[in-house]
Order: structure tokens, then C-alpha cells, then sequence
């Protein structure tokens, strides 16, 4: 996923930013058919160098890795190309607020420059997404739409909150306040898939991120994904990320 955000010291320009969630291929200039050059030739030419005018834009250009499956549904809901406008206005000035932070970090030079600007991306991402989901139609028929609406909300809210409860059908749409038959149609409209499936989809989101990140036994992942026993757990997450847990965990280990 790439973000490329401009922005100006005046306080009289608003920043700009710019999301691509699938990670498209993009040029960057400062018109339709301005010249670019590739990253590499601009980074050499320019190593290190800004200019302190108050009126020179700076451009901040960055990738960073996401669960893609556990955010799926946020991804798919999402145009190829995200722009968005920061705004100073109270209560929607999040994403203004840190791109100046982030500005701030790429210009100076400081102890801990880079873990603050891995944080303040991921952070930069999260308000993203709550902006969009604030723009999105009721009737737009994707997740962000169904953020908007109380009854799957809810039930999104407790399988992120609490996915190792034993959520069936019936429990999340009474926590929806919906029918069964109502909640499961409602849910996969637009959610795009069953209950089930986004259920089991966050369980192993986290587990591979527990596998990735800790050293805890399999025993003790499945039991906080929802397992009873950790052969359950391990074919089902084999059968959702196409290799065992413990090779998952290798390869993870090997690639750092």
C-alpha cells in the first residue's frame, strides 16, 4: 500500500493526500503532462536536500504492509486511487494534524525518526479509513456502508473486540438486534460475505500476526482465536493461509 502526501509550511495551503491501497503503479509531477523521472534519479539528485521557503511543497512518499486478509473488505471497498483534502476544521483536522507530524519527522533529523514515522503511518492510515467511512453512502452496499449502520456495526464490533467467543449465527444477530434471517442477509449485502467467513478470516488475521510477532505455543494462539484445541486451529489455518502455522512462523522468521 502507498501514500504520497504534499504539503506546504503557509498556513494558507491545505495538504493533499493521496492513498493507493492496491499499491498501482503512479507517477508523481506538477501537472498532467509534467516530466517525471524515476524514484531512484530523484532521490540521488536530491540526497538529502529541501528547500526551507515557506512556500516550497513538500511531497512525502511512502509504502508500508497490512494483513491484506484481514482488511480485505476495507481494500475492495476502496477506489485504486484514495485523495483526500486535510482539513483544519475541528473534529476533522486528524489527518492534517499528522501529516504535519510526519512532515516534521522526514525534515529532522532525531533519535527514533524512523519508528515514529512507521507509527505515524499506520495512524495516518486508520484516519483514512474513518474519513472514508464517514463520506460513505448508507446505500452503498460495501463495508464502509455497513460501518454506518448501528445493527452490523455492532456485530463487527464484537467479533474485532472479542474473536475468540464462540460467535454463531444466532449470537451476533441478537448483539445485531436483527432476525437471523435478517442479519445474515443484511450482513453479506454488504459486508460482501457471511458472518462465517469474516469471522474465521479475523481469527487467522490474528493468529498469523501472533505467530509473526511472538513466541507463544500453538495451544495458546488457538485459544485466543476461538480453538479448543490446537489440531482445529492448525487446519483451519491451513486452510485459510495455505501452510501450517509452524511453517507460516519459519518463513516469517527466515524473511527478517
Amino acid at each position: 500500500m502507498c501514500v504520497a502526501a504534499a504539503t506546504r509550511r503557509s498556513n494558507y495551503f491545505r495538504e493533499n493526500l493521496v492513498l493507493l491501497p492496491r499499491g498501482t503503479a503512479h507517477e508523481v509531477s506538477h501537472a498532467v503532462r509534467g516530466k517525471t523521472v524515476s524514484l531512484q534519479h530523484f532521490l540521488a539528485s536530491h540526497d538529502g536536500v529541501f528547500s526551507p521557503a515557506p512556500t516550497a511543497t513538500t511531497i512525502i512518499c511512502g509504502e508500508f504492509g497490512i494483513d491484506r486478509h484481514m482488511v480485505l473488505p476495507a481494500i475492495q471497498s476502496l477506489p485504486l486511487a484514495v485523495h483526500l483534502r486535510a482539513s483544519n476544521n475541528p473534529g476533522r483536522a486528524a489527518v492534517a494534524d499528522t501529516l504535519r507530524l510526519l512532515r516534521n519527522e522526514v525534515e529532522t533529523a532525531a533519535f527514533g525518526n524512523q519508528i515514529v514515522v512507521r507509527h505515524l503511518l499506520s495512524t495516518l492510515f486508520i484516519y483514512i479509513l474513518r474519513e472514508w467511512a464517514d463520506a460513505a453512502s448508507p446505500l452503498a452496499g460495501n463495508w464502509f456502508s455497513a460501518l454506518r449502520s448501528p445493527h452490523i456495526a455492532r456485530a463487527l464490533a464484537c467479533i474485532h473486540e472479542a474473536p475468540a467467543n464462540d460467535w454463531t449465527l444466532d449470537a451476533l444477530a441478537e448483539a445485531a438486534g436483527l432476525s437471523r434471517s435478517a442479519f445474515a442477509a443484511q450482513f453479506r449485502t454488504s459486508v460482501g460475505e457471511p458472518p462465517h467467513n469474516y469471522l474465521m478470516r479475523w481469527r487467522m488475521g490474528i493468529a498469523a500476526q501472533l505467530l509473526e510477532h511472538t513466541g507463544l505455543r500453538l495451544a495458546e494462539i488457538a485459544a485466543r482465536v476461538g480453538y479448543r484445541s490446537e489440531f482445529a486451529f492448525s487446519r483451519a489455518f491451513a486452510r485459510a493461509r495455505g501452510l501450517s502455522p509452524a511453517r507460516f512462523r519459519n518463513r516469517a522468521n527466515s524473511t527478517r
